[in-house]
């Protein structure tokens, strides 16, 4: 049966017969062994810098325990172009058709130029691809959840369901 909230082909429930296995693991010291740094400016008109793990750990913008990772806000400084804040930017090449994935956010920080984000994009160009953001809360708005989608993607959801409450 096709979704209230999506047109045909858009939708695909995952078989019943189909069980989950632990595929990856990211979780206390570990967490940022197997993900991909970016580095640089980014696409933030230069107001975060983003560092690589080592220099992440260095300026104190990722640290570790046994059991918890944490992603800081890092320290403003200047520069001749402005103003510049260090941050981390992680990514995956990991792809999965069906998945469970479990997150556990003891805070995310908010305020004024800051903006953390979670979110799945799909396999090809954004946002034709698709985007769904699980957590974001851009500078000083709350936390919002959104799906992104491109005009070339023939999928349509249904404004009332996703944006009802509950």
């Amino acid at each position: 049966a096709q979704g209230a909230n999506v047109t045909s082909n858009c939708y695909e429930s995952t078989p019943s017969n189909r069980h989950y296995t632990l595929k990856w693991k990211a979780q206390g010291h570990t967490f940022f062994d197997d993900w991909e740094f970016d580095t640089g400016h980014g696409a933030t008109n230069g107001a975060a810098q983003y560092l690589d793990k080592s220099s992440g750990f260095a300026h104190g913008v990722l640290s570790t325990t046994d059991t918890s990772a944490k992603i800081h806000v890092g320290k403003a400084f200047h520069t001749d172009g402005g103003p510049r804040r260090y941050s981390a930017k992680i990514s995956t090449k990991a792809r999965y058709k069906h998945f469970l994935q479990v997150m556990k956010y003891k805070h995310a920080p908010f305020g004024l130029g800051i903006w953390p984000a979670y979110w799945m994009l799909g396999d090809g160009h954004w946002p034709d691809a698709g985007e769904t953001d699980i957590l974001e809360y851009a500078s000083h708005r709350g936390q919002r959840v959104g799906v992104h989608v491109g005009s070339s993607n023939h999928c349509q959801l249904s404004k009332r369901e996703v944006t009802k409450w509950g």
